[in-house]
Formats: structure tokens, sequence, C-alpha cells
């Protein structure tokens, strides 16, 4: 039996559950654009990894592909190297007709369409930034169009400004058909604020992060009920406990499980649920293995397992405010406060912790706190930090 669980880089899972919010917003935003109307906001969709960012981002492409005229770019921010190459490529996927109209801005030369219908039209004069832009915008008040850029953290903030200017610039002065989709992680906050397009902070943001328990049940119930397999009493539940409704481990759960269930059994029992166990601890331990390698990298352990012991005492169920955490800190480790805030800004750039809920901060994964702690002893505890 093929596998129906999809425990990868942003591959779609058989159930995006946990979303439904998001996905109304979005299907919302797509019956703007398909009516020719500027959405108000552009969107941010923020989590650490393996929340699914990817996955809500590749939905809302797919139901622009099959419901609309949209048309929808996808990028990765490392094809960014410049606003003008952004462009360029931008106004390559405009429709054939206006490709013409706007050739003479492209360097080079540009060609556009497929086989019999493809065309190339080659340049007149050197182009300007603001040439190329204004070439793009011209396009798009006449074709609905949507940019998706993931990984966008990653930016330079000189080319983060550009893009949201561009976008403030089409939808609030152009009034043209135009939304712009950013997908990062917690970091992408800061990014933006680096841009200094203060607009920014009115756009809609959503932060993804763990899934409520009856979704996170929704997500592993659901495809085995499409192949007619249930599950035995309680061990829903206890599959689910051990996946933490994280939803890259529930996907590796559902697959640990599908994978041990004998050929021809309809039923996910204790003793199927304790094989794919294995196979899970397994996988799950090489995860944490590499996160914890890249605190041990920055001389973070120290720091990660006094914050790991802090909200394990609260039984990971605790949300703190940034200056508790960092007095937790510089009283446990006897820092002082530069070192301390330098600390807390790695902690929440590596996805130790950050604020699903703004200004309040939990453990991006629970369980990866249980695992710093058990490589660090409390007794063993080594002060690797220097006060200044």
């Amino acid at each position: 039996m093929d596998s129906i669980f999809r425990p990868g880089q942003g591959i779609q899972p058989p159930v995006l559950a946990g979303r439904e919010a998001e996905k109304r917003r979005l299907t919302a935003i797509a019956r703007e654009l398909q009516n020719h109307q500027p959405p108000s906001a552009d969107v941010y969709i923020l989590g650490p990894r393996g929340t699914g960012k990817t996955c809500l981002r590749n939905w809302f492409a797919s139901e622009l592909a099959h419901g609309t005229d949209v048309r929808c770019s996808l990028m990765v921010a490392n094809e960014i190297k410049a606003p003008t190459s952004l462009f360029e490529e931008l106004i390559k996927e405009l429709p054939t007709s206006m490709a013409k109209r706007i050739a003479d801005v492209l360097p080079g030369q540009i060609e556009v369409g497929i086989g019999s219908a493809q065309a190339t039209w080659k340049r007149t004069h050197e182009p300007s930034l603001r040439d190329i832009r204004n070439a793009f915008a011209e396009g798009v008040q006449k074709s609905p169009f949507v940019l998706c850029i993931d990984e966008a953290h990653t930016l330079d903030p000189a080319v983060v400004g550009d893009i949201l200017n561009l976008s403030q610039e089409l939808r609030a002065t152009r009034r043209a058909p135009f939304f712009l989709m950013l997908v990062g992680t917690p970091e992408l906050q800061s990014t933006l604020q680096s841009a200094h397009a203060t607009f920014f902070e009115r756009s809609k943001k959503f932060r993804l992060g763990v899934l409520e328990q009856s979704e996170a049940e929704r997500a592993l119930r659901e495809p085995f009920e499409a192949l007619a397999v249930g599950f035995s009493p309680l061990i829903l539940d206890e599959a689910v406990a051990k996946s933490q409704a994280y939803p890259y481990f529930i996907q590796l759960m559902g697959d640990c499980l599908q994978e041990a269930l004998p050929e021809g059994e309809d039923l996910i029992t204790q003793a199927v649920l304790d094989a794919a166990t294995e196979r899970f601890d397994r996988e799950a331990a090489e995860f944490y293995q590499g996160r914890y390698s890249e605190l041990e990298q920055e001389g973070l352990e120290n720091a990660a397992v006094s914050l790991s012991r802090l909200f394990e005492s609260r039984h990971h169920e605790a949300t703190f405010l940034s200056r508790d955490l960092k007095a937790h800190l510089k009283s446990e480790l006897n820092m002082c406060s530069e070192k301390v805030t330098s600390v807390f800004e790695r902690f929440k750039e590596k996805e130790l912790i950050w604020d699903q809920e703004p200004g309040r901060y939990k453990p991006s994964i629970p369980s990866l706190m249980t695992y710093v702690l058990a490589q660090f002893h409390a007794d063993d505890l080594v002060d690797m930090f220097v006060q200044h």
C-alpha cells in the first residue's frame, strides 16, 4: 500500500487540519482577486519549521489554479538576488498578450508562451528599476496576480522593502488586484522590521504552531478512515500525545503507523502503535539531535537546559513574557543583561521558543525541551558565558 502520509519538507498532507480560519481568509482573498478587487492587506505566514507553512501556501496556490484565472507565482527567497531580477521574472508570468507592450523595459530579450505560441522581443533601451516596476504594475492591473515567497526571512532587507512598497503601491494607489504572501520562520518579523516599511504592521499575520488536540486527532484519523482503518480505544489519543500535536510529527506518526499495520488488518491496536513507535522515536531523535547540534555550535547548551528546566517545571503548558524568561536566565546563569538579550534572541532564531501568541513565549516543540534536558544533567552544568 502506498504511503498516504507525507512527512517531508512542504509536502501536502492528506488532511490539512487545524488551518480552517486561515483557509477561510485565503478563500475570501481569492474571491476578491477573481473579481479584480485588491485585498485590503498582504498576508505573512510565520511559524517554526515543520508547522505546515509551505503546505498552506501550496494549498492556496492549488485553490487559485483550480477555481480562478488568477495567476500565481511561487518563489523561494534564494531565487531573488535583487529587485530588478524579481520584476523581470514576474513580468514573464503575465499573459502573453501583454508581453510585446512591455518587452522594451526588459534587459536582453523576453520569451513568453509555449511551442507555436512562443514569441521573443528584444529590448530597445536600458531599463531602470522604475521602468520595470511600472511595466509589471500595468500588467497586474489587467490580470490578477499573486506573489508567494517562501523562506522570506532570508531575503535581503533592500529587496523586502521594494517588494512591500510595490504591494502597497499596487493595492492602495493603483487599486490593482495584487496579493503578496510572505512565508518564513519567526525571524520573518525581524526581516520585515529591517525593511523600514511601517505599513507591514497592518498586514494580516498567520502564526502557525502545534495543533489543537481535536485537529491533531483529525489529521491522523481521517486518512485512515479513507482506507477503512480504525483505531482501538485510546490508541488515537496515545498516538497524538506522542506526536505532541506538532504537524511534522503527526505526519511521521501516521507514516509509521501505516507501515506497522499488517497487510489486510483494519484496526490500529496497541501492538501496531508499539511497533510504529520504534521507528518514530528513532527518527524523532535524529530530528532533535539536529536542533540540539545547532545550539551546541553556538555554545548555547547551558542556557537551553536552564530554560528547558523552567518549562518542564510547568509541564510545558505555561507561557512566559520575555522579561520573565530573561530574568530567569540572568538569575540562574549569572549573565549580564546584554548577554541575556543576545541569548534570548538566538533562542528565538533557533526556534527553541516562540510567541505563537504575540508577546507570550512557549516551547516551539515541547518534547525538544525534554530532549535537551536528557543531554545535559543539571549537576553537570558549566558556566560557558563570560560576564561583560
